[in-house]
């Protein structure tokens, strides 16, 4: 019928699981972000997977170690001496 829209059908774990990450990183449009939000939360075991995610990726994303004293001048050494073609060992 003309002017009807028909509401998409409920996701299923196959597909949420396909398309989980580009939901995590927003890269959905707003009606399959939905529809995957919608999944999420009835679906245990699809929730726990994107809790997961998120925990892995927000530790990922903080998980910048600073290197150790010394890294740094070892590997400006390093390059410096690959110039001359004799790398410089500590």
């Amino acid at each position: 019928m003309p002017g009807r829209h028909r509401t998409p059908a409920p996701m299923g774990c196959r597909e949420a699981a396909r398309v989980l990450q580009s939901y995590l990183d927003g890269q959905l449009d707003a009606a399959e972000a939905g529809r995957v939000a919608d999944h999420l939360e009835v679906c245990r075991r699809c929730g726990l997977d994107a809790a997961t995610f998120r925990s892995i990726k927000a530790t990922l994303a903080g998980a910048a170690p600073e290197p150790e004293p010394g890294v740094v001048d070892r590997l400006e050494a390093f390059a410096r001496s690959l110039g001359d073609g004799k790398p410089e060992h500590r």
